[in-house]
């Protein structure tokens, strides 16, 4: 929400900069303008959140914090091309191309993370009521085997998510800690 902020708030500054300085309305200038500043702003969180956004690339690639570093320095070059009018086009279908790449690399992201939030949310439940169950004393035979049966399904969900993730390429989401971390978590408490 940030870049889209400063894209925005840019482009305002500097189309009211060319009207009062030159006395005309430059929606081009001033959008390429807009579109370096946002790309300059966007260029800083990758040197400053490398590890983060490494986690959004897919596990199948490696170098993940150096590719993010690399494209880092690609949004720091590509606006001087965008300022340049012998360069506008080249830098302009550069971006474009970019965008559509890192859209879908953050929508799978979004989508994984809630799959393995929900399932982290799932065990911490079951735990919970294992947990009082064990504390009351109340723990009967059928209750242990619909438990054990509530464990078996969900390692069958984390099973699943995780082929069908690294069926797709990791869908650039969760790193497979995440799936390790919730197998571990159930393993050992179960």
């Amino acid at each position: 929400m940030k870049p889209l902020a400063v894209l925005i708030i840019s482009f305002i500054l500097s189309l009211l900069s060319f009207k009062i300085f030159k006395n005309n309305w430059d929606y081009i200038l001033s959008a390429n303008v807009a579109m370096s500043s946002m790309l300059v702003f966007t260029a800083i969180g990758h040197f400053l959140y490398s590890k983060g956004m490494a986690m959004m690339i897919p596990n199948f690639i490696p170098f993940k914090t150096e590719l993010v570093l690399i494209s880092g320095l690609f949004e720091l070059v590509t606006p001087i091309g965008l300022l340049i009018p012998r360069f506008q086009h080249d830098a302009s279908m550069l971006v474009i191309i970019a965008t559509l790449f890192i859209t879908s690399c953050s929508n799978n992201s979004q989508e994984l993370n809630s799959k393995v939030a929900a399932l982290q949310d799932s065990v911490t439940s079951l735990q919970n009521t294992v947990q009082q169950l064990k504390r009351s004393d109340s723990l009967n035979i059928i209750s242990i085997v619909d438990q054990r049966q509530a464990i078996k399904n969900i390692r069958e969900e984390i099973k699943h998510i995780s082929v069908s993730a690294n069926q797709s390429g990791s869908r650039h989401g969760q790193p497979k800690s995440s799936w390790d971390k919730a197998e571990t978590l159930m393993r050992r408490q179960y």
